[in-house]
């Protein structure tokens, strides 16, 4: 619920923050900061008692609609994502709108984390600079991209540390990692949000769909990579075809890691180096990749 809930937040037109009476400007300056990364078209209203002039409703919602690409473009792109197998994936059904594209917002095949990407500010008008939410608040986001699998187990010490109930996707550590644990957790509680697509070694051949907002935490199965998909079930239409065809790199097609991150003091390079601990060395790749994997050239157009 709180994921879907923020998921509402990042696809909204208007936002209305209710209650504005009831918090001291510099708390509604932080609040709108904070929705600003999530949301950085969204109109956001103040209001009193639940009240809100329809005209800012619908001003926002006609300004989206005068800046709406036309259906034509379009395309299938929403619906570009891991697609085959997402509702018949078993664990997964349609709990999250039965396609990778439509369900979490952003297509696998146009980019993850809903257009998160790392801006930190909303980029109005061609004059002085503005402030940056991260220069007023410390408020920032980075996307985490590598191409290599995680060790579920090196992973699960790692979650431990997000500032999220994470108890369904994790086995306790024992005490001899508390020390570890403690650590990880100083270092992620700026985390508030966080989602994308990653690669564990125990499902070679399947994407996992990351998904963190305040306490909540899922790590769900989401379909088979493009790279696993049969050529005669990829897209016919040649602007959709070639933007899944863009995430491939060889020798293992789209299969990668890919998670935007959203925090207050984020400190990105400890963050990184951490996730990166939990990806397998030269090593253990080599020897996973004769096990488990086999190339995945590019489909042909």
């Amino acid at each position: 619920m709180v994921d879907l809930l923020v998921e509402q937040v990042e696809a909204a037109d208007t936002i209305v923050l209710n209650k504005a009476d009831r918090l001291k400007e510099d708390q509604m300056a932080r609040l709108e900061a904070t929705i600003g990364m999530l949301n950085q078209e969204g109109h956001i209203v103040h209001a009193e008692y639940g009240k809100v002039d329809l005209v800012d409703v619908f001003a926002s919602a006609k300004a989206k609609e005068a800046k709406a690409p036309k259906e034509e473009d379009h395309g299938d792109a929403h619906g570009s994502g891991h697609g085959m197998g997402h509702g018949d994936t078993d664990g997964h059904g349609g709990g999250h709108g039965g396609g990778h594209g439509g369900g979490h917002g952003g297509g696998h095949g146009s980019g993850h984390g809903s257009g998160h990407g790392e801006a930190n500010g909303h980029g109005h008008g061609a004059g002085a600079k503005k402030p940056t939410f991260k220069d007023r608040f410390n408020i920032s986001s980075f996307t985490y991209e590598r191409r290599r699998p995680f060790d579920p187990t090196r992973l699960q010490l790692f979650l431990q540390g997000m500032p999220a109930d994470v108890g369904r996707c994790v086995v306790p550590v024992g005490s001899d990692q508390s020390d570890k644990v403690s650590e990880l957790k100083k270092l992620l509680r700026p985390i508030i949000r966080s989602k994308g697509f990653c690669w564990l070694t125990s499902q070679p051949k399947t994407a996992l769909y990351w998904a963190h907002a305040g306490s909540f935490y899922e790590l769900q199965t989401e379909g088979a990579w493009w790279a696993d998909v049969p050529a005669e079930y990829m897209p016919e239409n040649a602007e959709t075809k070639a933007k899944l065809l863009a995430d491939f790199q060889e020798p293992y097609g789209d299969r990668r890691q890919e998670i935007v991150f959203i925090g207050i003091g984020l400190k990105r390079d400890e963050v990184e180096d951490e996730l990166d601990k939990c990806l397998l060395s030269d090593e253990e790749m080599a020897a996973y990749s004769e096990k488990h994997l086999k190339p995945a050239p590019a489909p042909a157009n």
